[in-house]
């Protein structure tokens, strides 16, 4: 992070800074204040064959304030306007920053040299996100109101934390919560990651552990995943027995070609609902765009499926080009992991398609094309059939 005085290079910079510093309770001034911030403008074009398609322009606009006051504490606010253009038709007569948020609102605190406390909205990804993720690629992104402690040593990271979903006041009914803890330990390039979370909510019945073990690494030249995961406990008076597979195995090749994966997800799936356990593994608070294609056919799991949870045989192939630019490509072939009753497992082929440019540390662009080949599979669960296609282009300013 740069410091504020580099910064101040126009009036109107120095004038939106200066009225954020004001934002900081007395007693900060002389301290150690840096901002931060990103503006992603992001254009998109969604085609499928069973209706209009649609074309909009979205963005995302953050500013981040860091102040530490003391050396054990550090204080974070992150304001966020996300909207789609055009959607304030006259700004003269709608100005109520209805999509102004606080994205992240924390502070840390250091206690020792291993202990540390982080309390506030907060992201809390964990795990590549599988399960617990922050969601980037929306623009909107995820948070938490959280309360988070960690223990480091020497390879071994221990995280415990306790996020309140939604809260039981005059005003609502509802009352969720998720508790979890998650464990790093390293050896060398291997690593080995032991989690369980607990999703509490009252109104809705539900009392669900999701736990698992997550070894990730590399062997000589052999980068691999392995993940398994089980999900225990009630969800609306019904037993829950799900559960999830993950493999990833991927390596470089050579004269410069890039890096090629293969990826196998199996995620569980009930062909007999109402027998009085649910045996679909739902993916919690994950960030599936990155997993499961790029056109998010599947980002609501087990919704997207109809509960009968999802195959995803996955090669991925990306390579580094001239001067920042880079190119991936990626194919997925999507399949029912329970089809009883059904006349086909296929649901779907896709191609994802994404080029990058890094013109210097601030400006990044982003350009991909999705296309997806729906099979008889997916008219069977109700999601239609042909051909579905996404594209879009991204820019991303930071500083």
């Amino acid at each position: 992070m740069m410091d504020i005085n580099s910064r101040l290079r126009s009036p109107c910079h120095g004038l939106l800074i200066g009225s954020l510093l004001l934002a900081l309770p007395a007693g900060t001034a002389g301290q150690a204040v840096s901002v931060t911030g990103q503006i992603r403008p992001r254009a998109e074009l969604h085609t499928a064959p069973d209706r209009p398609s649609n074309e909009l322009t979205t963005m995302r606009f953050r500013i981040r304030v860091v102040a530490e006051p003391e050396s054990t504490i550090r204080i974070v606010g992150e304001l966020q306007d996300v909207r789609t253009w055009g959607e304030e038709r006259n700004t003269l007569g709608d100005y109520s920053a209805d999509n102004l948020d606080l994205h992240q609102g924390f502070f840390d605190v250091g206690v020792g040299q291993r202990w540390s406390a982080r309390v506030g909205r907060q992201e809390i990804p964990f795990g590549g996100e599988r399960l617990m993720g922050s969601v980037g690629w929306t623009q909107q992104g995820r948070s938490f109101d959280a309360v988070r402690a960690t223990l480091r040593v020497p390879d071994f990271t221990f995280d415990a934390f306790a996020a309140q979903l939604s809260e039981d006041t005059a005003n609502s009914g509802d009352d969720a919560a998720l508790l979890g803890i998650y464990a790093v330990t390293s050896r060398s390039s291997h690593n080995l990651d032991a989690f369980a979370f607990l999703e509490r909510s009252i109104p809705a019945d539900l009392r669900q552990w999701t736990s698992g073990l997550r070894a990730h690494g590399l062997m000589r030249s052999l980068a691999y995943r392995f993940e398994g995961v089980t999900q225990l406990g009630r969800r609306s008076g019904e037993r829950v027995r799900g559960w999830m597979l993950g493999v990833r195995l991927g390596h470089a090749l050579p004269s410069g070609l890039g890096d090629v994966s293969l990826w196998y997800d199996h995620l569980s799936g009930d062909d007999t609902p109402g027998d009085d356990t649910v045996r679909t593994f739902g993916t919690l608070f994950a960030t599936n765009h990155k997993f499961y294609g790029f056109a998010d056919l599947f980002l609501n799991i087990p919704r997207d499926t109809q509960g009968r949870g999802l195959q995803d045989m996955a090669l991925k192939w990306k390579v580094p080009g001239p001067a920042g630019a880079s190119i991936g490509v990626d194919f997925h072939a999507f399949r029912i992991a329970e089809a009883g009753g059904l006349e086909t497992a296929r649901l779907a082929e896709e191609v994802d398609v994404t080029l990058g440019y890094a013109a210097n540390s601030s400006l990044r662009l982003t350009g991909g094309f999705s296309q997806v080949w729906g099979r008889d599979g997916l008219a069977e669960i109700g999601r239609g059939t042909g051909r579905h296609t996404f594209t879009y282009m991204m820019t991303s300013v930071v500083f």
